[in-house]
């Protein structure tokens, strides 16, 4: 991604102007010492904004504008190269990642059943039926993103949540640009897979509840906007086939909240790395399920991915 295709996917915008989507490469080596070397991006003035309080809508707008011209640019790299993004066919849930992360993505599913025991809050059934989502819970999410040749398909990060953009701000202190880390998820599929994992990772709750359909329209503006200008000739999506998209798929905003809001939200002092959180009989003691804020979040959510169907087997 990084010595390869992010760089080919900025040289799409020459002609009608500069764009940085992610830190410059330098060097890297496949050989043991494994290595790879890029641009401090600390050093221009980038931050990562604060993960426990979630993206104020600024923010997102800045997040949301910024991966509309990604996608845009992996298009007009297909569009001059279409085998280019061929190789990303993976992403976090396929039927060829290795078991030990298909049985920590069910894991999750489980503990957090054996976790909403202790919110009285919720009705009981939602903790019966996330028991018995858990067998199947990373055969869903695989499901949910599935390729499918005949969509509307882009060049996904595959891991969008807060921590993976790092934002530049002006004098006032005001978000104006998004640059993007961390691809070992990527993904050539519907655009609708970043979406749900940022709805499902990074918004405070603000945001989640009240400017969803904000962000996806702006989204969807920026995305055709960025299209027009470099003459892409794929043909983009109506508003309504990019909402049909994100209904079809909505199972992986479910995977988002289960496997990785837990660790957004963790609190710092009591966080632990994935070799701490995986016991070694298999099941999962995480910190993050048992987050005040991750309660407040989930008490809310979980009703509603039940009334669409999404914690049913």
């Amino acid at each position: 991604m990084l010595s390869n295709t992010l760089p080919r996917m900025e040289n799409t915008h020459v002609g009608v102007g500069t764009i940085s989507l992610a830190p410059r490469y330098i060097y890297s080596q496949i050989e043991v010492p494994i290595h790879l070397i890029m641009e401090d991006l600390k050093l221009k003035g980038l931050r990562i904004a604060d993960r426990h309080a979630g993206l104020d809508l600024e923010h997102c707008l800045v997040a949301i504008r910024k991966l509309a011209v990604f996608h845009a640019s992996s298009i007009a790299l297909r569009d001059k190269d279409p085998q280019a993004l061929m190789r990303y066919e993976r992403g976090l849930c396929h039927e060829s990642q290795p078991a030990s992360l298909v049985a920590f993505v069910n894991g999750c599913a489980e503990a957090l059943g054996k976790q909403v025991v202790k919110w009285p809050e919720l009705n009981p059934r939602i903790r019966e039926k996330l028991v018995k989502l858990s067998s199947v819970f990373y055969e869903k999410g695989s499901e949910s993103t599935r390729f499918e040749q005949d969509d509307f398909n882009v060049l996904n990060h595959g891991d969008f949540w807060v921590n993976n953009m790092m934002f530049r701000y002006d004098e006032r202190k005001k978000p104006v640009d998004a640059i993007f880390v961390d691809f070992q998820l990527s993904k050539h599929g519907s655009p609708a897979i970043d979406l749900l994992y940022f709805f499902g990772t990074s918004p405070s709750d603000d945001v989640r509840i009240h400017h969803r359909d904000l962000l996806l329209r702006e989204y969807y503006a920026s995305l055709t906007a960025t299209m027009a200008d470099l003459k892409c000739s794929t043909e983009a999506p109506g508003f309504d086939k990019l909402q049909e998209a994100l209904r079809k798929r909505a199972f992986y905003e479910v995977i988002a909240s289960f496997v990785i809001l837990p660790l957004v939200l963790v609190e710092v002092e009591v966080q632990k790395g994935l070799d701490e959180i995986i016991k070694p009989d298999g099941t999962q003691e995480n910190p993050g399920f048992e987050s005040k804020i991750y309660r407040k979040v989930m008490t809310r959510v979980l009703p509603l991915f039940d009334s669409m169907g999404l914690l049913d087997v």
